[in-house]
């Protein structure tokens, strides 16, 4: 460009102009030619910061892309290890307030009656072994809190089944009469409702309700409560 502009001002130009003139228009054409160097400048420069912006948009696409499918697949674990604990939760609780409840059978006898109490009581005891492994393998899915509170659960679910359990067991093995283990299972029957009723429901709903909170589920509650006479024609009388 320099090189230019010299032979313009100390050749051509002084050949057809006077020498003022003649720096004039040497003038004038160095703006131009800077002018249109400058552009031709900018010009590759737009291009190549252009270039680098939409590498940078693809770039972060890619980035988010790749965060969404993590977050999602976290999502998903997270909502199976939830359905997997409450589930555990619920085979645990579930035989239990059926002795809680006492024994349904219509007309049964001694016999039935004590083969109902066994069998949910071994079947509760059971699944509060398998609550505790579950509770552990998915320990990293679980908040720190609602993890304290399910172990807790299952905790007073497995010691409060075994106490009720291990008459049964006793007695069978002293052979002790069908009378006998009934008059014990409803000593005991009564100690478990007891605590069902003050620890062990209250921490089932606490779980429930953060679950249904995490999953998104959460039940809204009616803004007024139900009026019997709202549904009344309210038409005036004629």
């Amino acid at each position: 460009m320099t090189d230019i502009v010299t032979f313009l001002k100390e050749i051509v130009l002084p050949a057809f102009v006077g020498g003022g003139t003649a720096l004039v228009v040497a003038g004038f054409l160095s703006k131009k030619l800077i002018d249109q160097k400058l552009t031709k400048e900018l010009e590759v420069y737009k291009n190549q910061l252009t270039s680098k912006t939409e590498s940078l948009k693809s770039s972060l696409s890619i980035y988010a892309h790749e965060q969404n499918i993590v977050s999602s697949r976290i999502d998903t674990q997270t909502a199976n290890a939830i359905h997997e604990v409450y589930g555990a939760i619920r085979k645990v609780i579930h035989p239990a307030l059926m002795i809680v409840s006492g024994s349904p059978i219509m007309n049964a006898g001694p016999r039935e009656d004590l083969e109902y109490y066994e069998i949910h009581a071994e079947e509760s005891h059971k699944y509060s072994r398998e609550l505790s492994q579950i509770l552990s393998y998915s320990a990293i899915y679980i908040d720190e809190e609602t993890y304290a509170f399910a172990s807790e659960l299952a905790s007073k679910a497995s010691y409060a089944v075994a106490t009720f359990l291990r008459p049964i067991r006793e007695g069978k093995s002293r052979q002790k009469t069908v009378g006998e283990l009934l008059e014990s299972i409803e000593i005991e029957r009564k100690k478990l409702k007891e605590e069902f009723e003050s620890n062990i429901s209250p921490l089932e709903k606490l779980i429930l309700c953060v679950f249904r909170e995490q999953l998104g589920t959460v039940r809204e509650q009616p803004n007024k409560a139900f009026n019997p006479d709202a549904k009344k024609d309210s038409r005036p009388l004629t």
